[in-house]
């Protein structure tokens, strides 16, 4: 990891500039013209392990087979997560989740939302 020992997750990021953020444009978002923002406080040197804070606002997205496992925390606005043949579930600040890789599923964000995440993406599932 670049940085060795303690690392405090900061919700609005890691710098005094706080979270950039640009607008979102992928076809799996159904719903929405979204401002996503991630400040990254944590890859490991393979790049396997990345931790910090995503936020985004209120947009529908379609995803098909989630390519990485993460871990979540919810510090603030609330998401809708619906998986196929499942009832929603809401997540709103203070609730945690995880997403397994291969996951299909409806993401709602119904109000401005903020989360900490650990993603962890195997070399053997790693992107090109």
């Amino acid at each position: 990891m670049g940085k060795q020992g303690l690392i405090r997750f900061q919700p609005n990021g890691m710098g005094d500039d706080g979270i950039p953020t640009t607008k979102v444009e992928r076809p799996s978002l159904k719903e929405g013209t979204p401002v996503e923002g991630v400040s990254e406080f944590v890859r490991s040197e393979s790049g396997e392990l990345t931790a910090g804070v995503w936020t985004c606002t209120p947009c529908t997205e379609e995803i098909s087979d989630y390519p990485v496992d993460e871990f979540m925390q919810i510090l603030e606005g609330r998401i809708v997560i619906t998986c196929p043949g499942e009832a929603p579930q809401t997540f709103k600040a203070g609730d945690s989740l995880f997403v397994a890789k291969g996951t299909s599923f409806t993401w709602k964000v119904e109000e401005t939302a903020r989360k900490y995440y650990v993603i962890y993406e195997s070399k053997s599932q790693a992107r090109a």
